[in-house]
Protein backbone atom coordinates (compact mmCIF):
# COMPACT_ATOMS: atom_id res chain seq x y z
CA UNK A 1 0.00 0.00 0.00
CA UNK A 2 1.24 3.47 -0.69
CA UNK A 3 0.14 4.59 2.71
CA UNK A 4 2.16 1.91 4.41
CA UNK A 5 5.32 2.85 2.50
CA UNK A 6 4.86 6.43 3.51
CA UNK A 7 4.43 5.43 7.12
CA UNK A 8 7.53 3.21 6.99
CA UNK A 9 9.61 6.15 5.83
CA UNK A 10 8.49 8.32 8.77
CA UNK A 11 11.04 6.98 11.32
CA UNK A 12 13.81 7.59 8.81
CA UNK A 13 12.67 11.19 8.33
CA UNK A 14 12.42 11.71 12.09
CA UNK A 15 15.91 10.25 12.54
CA UNK A 16 17.28 12.60 9.89
CA UNK A 17 15.58 15.59 11.58
CA UNK A 18 16.99 14.60 14.98
CA UNK A 19 20.43 14.21 13.37
CA UNK A 20 20.10 17.72 11.93
CA UNK A 21 19.00 19.03 15.31
CA UNK A 22 21.98 17.38 17.00
CA UNK A 23 24.22 18.84 14.33
CA UNK A 24 22.85 22.33 15.07
CA UNK A 25 23.11 21.72 18.82
CA UNK A 26 26.63 20.28 18.53
CA UNK A 27 28.50 23.62 19.17
CA UNK A 28 26.48 24.18 22.33
CA UNK A 29 27.23 20.70 23.60
CA UNK A 30 30.92 21.10 22.86
CA UNK A 31 31.07 24.51 24.52
CA UNK A 32 29.60 23.14 27.71
CA UNK A 33 32.24 23.50 30.47
CA UNK A 34 33.84 20.44 31.93
CA UNK A 35 33.71 20.16 35.74
CA UNK A 36 36.96 21.23 37.41
CA UNK A 37 38.57 18.59 39.57
CA UNK A 38 38.42 19.70 43.20
CA UNK A 39 40.70 18.68 46.08
CA UNK A 40 39.28 16.20 48.52
CA UNK A 41 37.31 17.76 51.36
CA UNK A 42 39.30 15.97 54.03
CA UNK A 43 42.74 16.86 52.60
CA UNK A 44 44.52 20.25 52.74
CA UNK A 45 44.35 22.23 49.50
CA UNK A 46 48.13 22.66 49.41
CA UNK A 47 48.89 18.91 49.41
CA UNK A 48 49.84 17.23 46.14
CA UNK A 49 47.24 14.76 44.82
CA UNK A 50 47.78 13.17 41.44
CA UNK A 51 44.07 12.38 41.03
CA UNK A 52 42.86 15.95 41.67
CA UNK A 53 45.94 17.87 40.48
CA UNK A 54 45.85 19.88 43.69
CA UNK A 55 48.86 22.15 44.46
CA UNK A 56 51.70 21.22 46.81
CA UNK A 57 52.79 24.67 48.02
CA UNK A 58 51.57 28.22 48.35
CA UNK A 59 52.80 29.38 44.94
CA UNK A 60 51.19 26.41 43.20
CA UNK A 61 47.97 27.02 45.14
CA UNK A 62 47.83 30.60 43.88
CA UNK A 63 48.42 29.47 40.26
CA UNK A 64 45.97 26.61 40.68
CA UNK A 65 43.20 28.96 41.80
CA UNK A 66 43.93 31.37 38.94
CA UNK A 67 43.71 28.56 36.39
CA UNK A 68 40.59 27.15 38.02
CA UNK A 69 38.96 30.60 37.89
CA UNK A 70 39.83 30.89 34.20
CA UNK A 71 38.26 27.50 33.53
CA UNK A 72 35.12 28.33 35.54
CA UNK A 73 34.84 31.92 34.30
CA UNK A 74 31.22 32.78 33.35
CA UNK A 75 30.33 33.32 29.70
CA UNK A 76 30.84 36.74 28.21
CA UNK A 77 27.91 38.82 26.90
CA UNK A 78 28.89 37.84 23.32
CA UNK A 79 28.94 34.16 24.27
CA UNK A 80 25.57 34.51 26.01
CA UNK A 81 24.00 36.15 22.96
CA UNK A 82 25.38 33.42 20.68
CA UNK A 83 24.10 30.69 23.06
CA UNK A 84 20.63 32.23 23.30
CA UNK A 85 20.48 32.55 19.51
CA UNK A 86 21.44 28.89 19.07
CA UNK A 87 18.91 27.83 21.72
CA UNK A 88 16.23 29.88 19.98
CA UNK A 89 16.92 28.28 16.61
CA UNK A 90 17.12 24.82 18.15
CA UNK A 91 13.79 25.46 19.82
CA UNK A 92 12.24 26.57 16.52
CA UNK A 93 13.63 23.58 14.63
CA UNK A 94 12.52 21.21 17.40
CA UNK A 95 9.04 22.74 17.38
CA UNK A 96 8.76 22.43 13.60
CA UNK A 97 9.98 18.83 13.71
CA UNK A 98 7.51 17.97 16.47
CA UNK A 99 4.70 19.62 14.46
CA UNK A 100 5.57 17.61 11.33
CA UNK A 101 5.73 14.40 13.33
CA UNK A 102 2.43 15.19 15.01
CA UNK A 103 0.69 15.84 11.68
CA UNK A 104 2.20 12.71 10.17
CA UNK A 105 1.16 10.65 13.17
CA UNK A 106 -2.35 12.10 13.03
CA UNK A 107 -2.63 11.27 9.36
CA UNK A 108 -1.51 7.69 9.71
CA UNK A 109 -3.69 7.09 12.72
CA UNK A 110 -6.61 7.96 10.47
CA UNK A 111 -5.33 5.19 8.18
CA UNK A 112 -5.63 2.66 10.97
CA UNK A 113 -1.93 2.91 11.98
CA UNK A 114 -0.97 2.85 15.70
CA UNK A 115 -0.42 6.17 17.50
CA UNK A 116 3.40 6.69 17.69
CA UNK A 117 3.41 10.13 19.34
CA UNK A 118 5.18 10.43 22.74
CA UNK A 119 5.63 13.89 24.24
CA UNK A 120 8.53 12.76 26.40
CA UNK A 121 10.48 11.68 23.35
CA UNK A 122 9.70 14.78 21.35
CA UNK A 123 12.54 16.89 20.00
CA UNK A 124 11.27 19.90 21.99
CA UNK A 125 11.46 17.92 25.24
CA UNK A 126 14.93 16.68 24.42
CA UNK A 127 16.03 20.18 23.47
CA UNK A 128 14.59 21.54 26.72
CA UNK A 129 16.43 18.82 28.63
CA UNK A 130 19.68 19.86 26.96
CA UNK A 131 18.91 23.52 27.73
CA UNK A 132 18.26 22.73 31.42
CA UNK A 133 21.40 20.62 31.68
CA UNK A 134 23.50 23.38 30.14
CA UNK A 135 21.92 25.93 32.51
CA UNK A 136 22.74 23.75 35.53
CA UNK A 137 26.33 23.41 34.32
CA UNK A 138 26.59 27.18 33.88
CA UNK A 139 25.25 27.72 37.39
CA UNK A 140 27.72 25.18 38.78
CA UNK A 141 30.56 26.97 36.97
CA UNK A 142 29.37 30.29 38.36
CA UNK A 143 29.35 28.84 41.88
CA UNK A 144 32.85 27.42 41.40
CA UNK A 145 34.06 30.73 40.02
CA UNK A 146 32.65 32.55 43.04
CA UNK A 147 34.22 30.07 45.46
CA UNK A 148 37.60 30.32 43.72
CA UNK A 149 37.38 34.10 43.70
CA UNK A 150 36.59 34.19 47.43
CA UNK A 151 39.43 31.77 48.22
CA UNK A 152 41.84 33.76 46.08
CA UNK A 153 40.69 36.96 47.75
CA UNK A 154 41.35 35.44 51.16
CA UNK A 155 44.82 34.38 50.04
CA UNK A 156 45.54 37.89 48.78
CA UNK A 157 44.24 39.35 52.04
CA UNK A 158 46.46 36.94 53.97
CA UNK A 159 49.38 37.93 51.74
CA UNK A 160 48.69 41.60 52.36
CA UNK A 161 48.37 41.00 56.10
CA UNK A 162 51.66 39.07 56.17
CA UNK A 163 53.40 41.75 54.12
CA UNK A 164 52.00 44.46 56.39
CA UNK A 165 53.09 42.56 59.50
CA UNK A 166 56.48 41.87 57.94
CA UNK A 167 56.96 45.56 57.13
CA UNK A 168 55.69 46.50 60.58
CA UNK A 169 58.11 44.06 62.25
CA UNK A 170 60.98 45.30 60.08
CA UNK A 171 60.17 48.92 60.97
CA UNK A 172 59.95 48.01 64.66
CA UNK A 173 63.26 46.13 64.47
CA UNK A 174 64.90 49.09 62.72
CA UNK A 175 63.45 51.45 65.33
CA UNK A 176 64.67 49.23 68.16
CA UNK A 177 68.11 49.06 66.57
CA UNK A 178 68.20 52.85 66.23
CA UNK A 179 67.09 53.25 69.83
CA UNK A 180 69.67 50.72 70.99
CA UNK A 181 72.45 52.42 69.01
CA UNK A 182 71.33 55.79 70.35
CA UNK A 183 71.38 54.50 73.94
CA UNK A 184 74.79 52.96 73.37
CA UNK A 185 76.05 56.23 71.91
CA UNK A 186 74.59 58.25 74.78
CA UNK A 187 75.98 55.80 77.33
CA UNK A 188 79.39 56.07 75.69
CA UNK A 189 79.18 59.87 75.78
CA UNK A 190 78.15 59.77 79.43
CA UNK A 191 81.01 57.39 80.18
CA UNK A 192 83.46 59.64 78.33
CA UNK A 193 82.16 62.66 80.24
CA UNK A 194 82.36 60.75 83.50
CA UNK A 195 85.92 59.70 82.70
CA UNK A 196 86.89 63.29 81.89
CA UNK A 197 85.18 64.59 85.02
CA UNK A 198 86.82 61.90 87.10
CA UNK A 199 90.20 62.77 85.64
CA UNK A 200 89.66 66.48 86.27
CA UNK A 201 88.40 65.75 89.78
CA UNK A 202 91.39 63.51 90.38
CA UNK A 203 93.68 66.29 89.24
CA UNK A 204 91.88 68.76 91.52
CA UNK A 205 92.03 66.30 94.39
CA UNK A 206 95.73 65.78 93.81
CA UNK A 207 96.25 69.52 93.79
CA UNK A 208 94.13 69.90 96.94
CA UNK A 209 96.03 67.08 98.63
CA UNK A 210 99.32 68.67 97.69
CA UNK A 211 98.06 72.03 98.95
CA UNK A 212 96.88 70.53 102.26
CA UNK A 213 100.15 68.71 102.71
CA UNK A 214 102.05 71.91 102.11
CA UNK A 215 99.79 73.74 104.59
CA UNK A 216 100.34 71.15 107.31
CA UNK A 217 104.05 70.97 106.51
CA UNK A 218 104.16 74.71 106.88
CA UNK A 219 102.24 74.35 110.14
CA UNK A 220 104.84 71.89 111.42
CA UNK A 221 107.60 74.41 110.71
CA UNK A 222 105.79 76.83 112.99
CA UNK A 223 106.58 74.59 115.97
CA UNK A 224 109.62 75.40 118.08
CA UNK A 225 110.75 71.94 119.12
CA UNK A 226 114.21 70.73 119.96
CA UNK A 227 114.02 66.94 119.93
CA UNK A 228 113.73 64.92 116.73
CA UNK A 229 111.24 62.62 118.44
CA UNK A 230 108.87 65.49 119.07
CA UNK A 231 109.37 66.72 115.50
CA UNK A 232 108.56 63.23 114.15
CA UNK A 233 105.41 63.00 116.28
CA UNK A 234 104.19 66.36 115.00
CA UNK A 235 104.98 65.38 111.39
CA UNK A 236 102.94 62.15 111.69
CA UNK A 237 100.02 64.03 113.24
CA UNK A 238 100.14 66.56 110.41
CA UNK A 239 99.96 63.79 107.77
CA UNK A 240 97.07 62.11 109.59
CA UNK A 241 95.08 65.34 109.80
CA UNK A 242 95.80 66.15 106.14
CA UNK A 243 94.44 62.75 105.04
CA UNK A 244 91.32 63.09 107.19
CA UNK A 245 90.69 66.65 106.03
CA UNK A 246 90.53 65.32 102.45
CA UNK A 247 87.68 63.05 103.63
CA UNK A 248 85.75 66.00 105.10
CA UNK A 249 86.19 65.14 108.78
CA UNK A 250 88.79 64.73 111.53
CA UNK A 251 88.97 62.43 114.53
CA UNK A 252 90.60 63.19 117.85
CA UNK A 253 91.70 60.49 120.28
CA UNK A 254 90.91 61.85 123.75
CA UNK A 255 93.03 59.26 125.49
CA UNK A 256 92.52 55.91 127.22
CA UNK A 257 88.92 55.50 128.43
CA UNK A 258 87.75 58.75 126.76
CA UNK A 259 87.17 57.45 123.24
CA UNK A 260 87.36 59.29 119.93
CA UNK A 261 85.43 62.36 118.80
CA UNK A 262 84.85 63.00 115.09
CA UNK A 263 84.28 66.55 113.85
CA UNK A 264 83.32 67.57 110.33
CA UNK A 265 85.24 70.10 108.29
CA UNK A 266 82.30 72.50 108.68
CA UNK A 267 82.58 72.25 112.47
CA UNK A 268 86.33 72.83 112.36
CA UNK A 269 86.31 76.33 110.94
CA UNK A 270 89.10 78.77 111.73
CA UNK A 271 87.25 80.39 114.65
CA UNK A 272 86.37 77.08 116.34
CA UNK A 273 89.92 75.73 115.89
CA UNK A 274 91.30 78.90 117.46
CA UNK A 275 88.97 78.60 120.47
CA UNK A 276 89.94 74.93 121.02
CA UNK A 277 93.63 75.83 120.61
CA UNK A 278 93.40 78.39 123.43
CA UNK A 279 92.34 75.62 125.84
CA UNK A 280 95.76 73.95 125.50
CA UNK A 281 98.30 74.55 128.25
CA UNK A 282 100.38 77.71 127.82
CA UNK A 283 103.64 75.77 127.53
CA UNK A 284 102.19 73.91 124.53
CA UNK A 285 100.95 77.08 122.88
CA UNK A 286 104.33 78.71 123.36
CA UNK A 287 105.92 76.04 121.17
CA UNK A 288 103.93 77.05 118.12
CA UNK A 289 103.77 80.47 116.60
CA UNK A 290 103.02 82.21 113.36
CA UNK A 291 105.21 84.31 111.12
CA UNK A 292 107.79 86.46 112.94
CA UNK A 293 107.16 90.17 113.37
CA UNK A 294 110.31 92.23 112.63
CA UNK A 295 111.28 95.66 113.97
CA UNK A 296 114.47 97.76 113.93
CA UNK A 297 116.61 98.35 116.97
CA UNK A 298 118.27 101.67 117.83
CA UNK A 299 121.15 100.77 115.51
CA UNK A 300 118.79 100.10 112.58
CA UNK A 301 119.15 96.32 112.64
CA UNK A 302 116.06 94.18 111.89
CA UNK A 303 115.14 92.14 114.91
CA UNK A 304 112.18 89.85 115.80
CA UNK A 305 109.85 91.61 118.17
CA UNK A 306 107.15 88.90 118.26
CA UNK A 307 105.18 86.35 116.30
CA UNK A 308 101.79 86.34 114.61
CA UNK A 309 99.01 83.86 115.31
CA UNK A 310 99.72 80.28 114.19
CA UNK A 311 97.98 78.99 111.08
CA UNK A 312 94.82 76.90 111.42
CA UNK A 313 96.76 73.82 110.34
CA UNK A 314 99.44 74.44 112.99
CA UNK A 315 96.75 74.80 115.68
CA UNK A 316 95.07 71.55 114.55
CA UNK A 317 98.41 69.72 114.78
CA UNK A 318 98.96 71.09 118.27
CA UNK A 319 95.42 70.06 119.33
CA UNK A 320 95.74 66.53 117.89
CA UNK A 321 99.20 65.99 119.40
CA UNK A 322 98.35 67.26 122.92
CA UNK A 323 94.59 66.68 123.44
CA UNK A 324 95.17 63.63 125.64
CA UNK A 325 97.11 65.77 128.13
CA UNK A 326 94.48 68.56 128.47
CA UNK A 327 91.09 67.95 130.09
CA UNK A 328 89.94 71.42 129.04
CA UNK A 329 90.78 70.69 125.40
CA UNK A 330 88.90 67.38 125.57
CA UNK A 331 85.80 69.11 126.94
CA UNK A 332 86.07 71.81 124.26
CA UNK A 333 86.12 69.19 121.52
CA UNK A 334 83.16 67.37 123.09
CA UNK A 335 81.21 70.62 123.26
CA UNK A 336 81.87 71.37 119.58
CA UNK A 337 80.70 67.83 118.77
CA UNK A 338 77.50 68.47 120.77
CA UNK A 339 78.31 65.98 123.49
CA UNK A 340 77.44 66.43 127.15
CA UNK A 341 80.28 67.85 129.30
CA UNK A 342 80.61 68.62 132.98
CA UNK A 343 79.48 72.11 133.95
CA UNK A 344 82.67 73.94 134.61
CA UNK A 345 84.46 76.84 133.06
CA UNK A 346 86.36 76.00 129.89
CA UNK A 347 89.09 78.41 128.92
CA UNK A 348 88.22 80.25 125.76
CA UNK A 349 84.54 79.14 125.81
Amino acid sequence: MPGSNTYSQLPQEQEQQEQQTRTVQQPVAQSAPQPVAQPQANAPVAQTNAATNSPSNYGELYTYLQNAMNEARPETPEERKKRERNEKWNGIISGISDAVRSVSNLYFTTQQAPNMYDAKNSMSAKAQERFDKAKAERQAKADKFLNYALTLGKLKDADDAKAYQRDKDAAAAARDERDFNFRVEMAQKEQDNADRNFKRQQERDDKDDAFRNRQFEEGIRQFNVQSSREAHRLAMEGKRLAMQQAQGQMSFNLGPGNGNVVLSSAQLNAQTVSRIFRTLPQKVRDKVHGEPIYTQDFQGHKVISGYGDPSTEAMLIAIGANVQDSRETQDAIREVAGKKVEKRKIAGF
